[in-house]
């Protein structure tokens, strides 16, 4: 964070700009301006943006520092050449080796990405998953049924901070959660000793996103710490990419969705049930079926989660969308 305030500062004193001119421009308060650059705080991932665009550089600038072993200068990458890349990936491999590719830069050892519908609120709900770990842990994943327990997925549905390894481990210890700790203790044993998580709350899906190291060390450690932001706003970019494959995946039809069409998808996105949905219409379960079997025909969707993710994809869903619920139903 103190690189982030100083170089903020820097960066508008160099331009000859008053604090007021950059809260204007980003549209905030100049007592925000005046926290960031004192470190009292940092901007969030739509302000991030803002200040990269007005003063045209790359995330890694304000991130890294020139003592930094992994400084802008000896990146092949920037956070810009990623989201390009993402942003015409035609694969869910695409995305993987860009990921891949770009946290080994940083010094991380692996990345492991999940996608969740909110409208899925099965007991195992299916989860779109990218990840440069090996097969080892995935089919430990598999077998051990993590999929049914895992308190990094409780973790992101609760939380919109980032957090390490070590305080969600502390965390299932006050709780004494002991299905927790033994994901945990297998996580360390076969991928990763020291992991952060990025909770991504989007319109229709909860993201999570980790980045892990091999080994607890003081100086992975702080590889883990370094990368976290600008890991953050990778996430963002790698939740919208993850949905344009979908929507490719799920074809191209440009038939025009009814409003009530569309009312009926923005509830399913917030996870609502059929009986639920039907509730709040006013009209029967049958109506609501056909209107999704409609849908599901326009757009070529194969499931009610590709509906969903193939009409945010193509901006047909409410604007509101950012402030639907994120708490999900127990089954």
């Amino acid at each position: 964070m103190e690189i982030l305030a100083g170089k903020l500062k820097k960066l508008r004193e160099s331009e000859g700009k008053s604090v007021q001119w950059l809260a204007n421009q980003i549209g905030v308060s100049r007592h925000a301006i005046y926290k960031w650059e004192r470190g009292k705080c940092k901007p969030d991932y739509e302000h991030l943006v803002k200040i990269t665009d007005i003063f045209n550089i790359s995330v890694e600038d304000f991130f890294y520092d020139a003592g930094s072993s992994k400084s802008p200068d000896e990146s092949v990458l920037t956070t810009v050449e990623v989201k390009h890349r993402l942003d015409n990936a035609v694969s869910f491999a695409h995305i993987r080796n860009c990921i891949s590719e770009y946290t080994k830069q940083l010094g991380i050892d692996n990345f492991f990405y999940m996608q969740k519908f909110r409208g899925d609120v099965g007991k195992e709900p299916f989860v779109t998953t990218l990840t440069d770990i090996d097969q080892t842990w995935i089919k430990i994943y598999s077998d051990s049924g993590f999929a049914k327990i895992d308190p990094t997925w409780d973790y992101c549905l609760n939380n919109v901070a980032p957090a390490f390894s070590s305080d969600l481990v502390g965390m299932a210890r006050d709780n004494n959660d002991k299905q927790a700790l033994n994901f945990y203790s297998t996580l360390a044993e076969h991928v990763a000793q020291y992991f952060a998580i990025i909770p991504i709350h989007g319109g229709c899906c909860l993201g999570a996103l980790i980045i892990s190291v091999s080994k607890s060390s003081p100086e992975k450690k702080r590889r883990v710490a370094a990368a976290l932001d600008t890991m953050a706003l990778v996430g963002h970019y790698l939740y919208a990419a993850v949905h344009s494959v979908q929507e490719r995946l799920g074809g191209h039809s440009t038939s025009v969705l009814s409003k009530r069409e569309i009312d009926t998808i923005a509830l399913l996105a917030e996870g609502n049930s059929v009986d639920s949905i039907a509730e709040k219409l006013f009209i029967s379960k049958a109506a609501i079926f056909a209107r999704i079997d409609r849908a599901k025909a326009k757009l070529d969707a194969k499931s009610r989660e590709q509906l969903v993710l193939i009409a945010a994809a193509k901006n047909l869903l409410p604007h509101n969308m950012a402030g639907m619920k994120t708490k999900s139903k127990k089954s």
